[in-house]
């Protein structure tokens, strides 16, 4: 093998973790992440994922809260899926230690599928500013 292909795929290797390791992380809760844990049973989903949190991200003070395969929204029905979406909002900015940081809360539905190349695709969300809360 080259050394070209060994560095360019050493490359995308790290850019992958990098990136794998950055979605781990989540902001910071007062209930030491029981919220999270009763959102993902209540909406039946794998995990919940977060962006535009850390400070140097928060550009424009949109927390976004990424629920991941859920297999409860689909039984939702359509007119009450936004009550859902700000409860969810809700139940987040009550728990983070820091809600002051965020304008707004964009809640999503994701469907997320693949290993090694990922595929997302939005299913439903809905932005919610804060003073709506």
């Amino acid at each position: 093998m080259s050394n070209f292909i060994k560095a360019l795929f050493l490359l995308i290797a790290t850019v992958y973790f990098i990136n794998c390791s950055d979605r781990s992380i989540t902001p910071e809760f007062k209930d030491a992440g029981s919220t999270l844990n009763n959102l993902k049973t209540t909406y039946n989903c794998e995990t919940i994922e977060f962006e535009n949190w850390k400070p140097d991200d928060a550009k424009d003070s949109t927390l976004t809260v990424c629920l991941i395969n859920s297999k409860a929204l689909p039984s939702i029905p359509k007119e009450n899926q936004l009550e859902h979406m700000k409860l969810i909002a809700t139940q987040i900015k009550k728990a983070l230690k820091n809600p002051e940081l965020f304008n707004s809360y964009y809640v999503i539905f994701v469907k997320k599928e693949g290993a090694l190349f990922v595929s997302r695709s939005h299913t439903s969300g809905v932005t919610i500013r804060s003073q709506d809360l």
